[in-house]
């Protein structure tokens, strides 16, 4: 079932860092948490290009943002759409909250906003090799063509 959804998929980061990034590896040492809880936008333009290669926009990309991202029931679980990328906090909707799995017992988030913010998009044609060749063939006169 899978493999009818796989996508291949890549990422670039633009704009400088809101935090510098070794604050994360002494966590408890550095009193990360805090800091990350104070942070502000400074206003500078940062974030993620994400760019997606797939046969199918429907059986692929859209089924993959639609019944994987923004389902909150999905895989089972209740009121969990994906915590970084999942339409949280949309108008009208009840918010979405981010279960942790543990033993005996689980944890579950407050209220998660909406981290990501679509500034452009584009779906884009990029024909398979067979298609140029077919393409190119037909665009010549003559028997060898055929």
């Amino acid at each position: 079932m899978s493999e009818a959804h796989r996508l291949l998929r890549r990422a670039r980061v633009f704009g400088p860092s809101l935090l510098d990034p070794a604050l994360l590896a002494h966590a408890a040492a550095t009193g990360a948490s805090d800091t990350l809880l104070q942070l502000t936008d400074d206003g500078r333009a940062r974030g993620i290009h994400f760019f997606c290669v797939n046969a199918s926009i429907r059986n692929q990309f859209e089924f993959v943002q639609q019944t994987w991202c923004n389902n909150p029931r999905v895989g089972g679980l209740n009121d969990n759409k994906d915590p970084l990328i999942g339409d949280n906090n949309r108008t009208g909707e009840p918010s979405s909250h981010m279960m942790i799995p543990g033993v005996p017992f689980g944890a579950r988030t407050a209220a998660l906003p909406r981290f990501v913010q679509v500034r452009a998009g584009a779906y884009l044609f990029m024909p398979s090799l067979k298609a140029l060749k077919f393409l190119a063939a037909s665009g010549r006169s003559g028997p060898a063509a055929r």
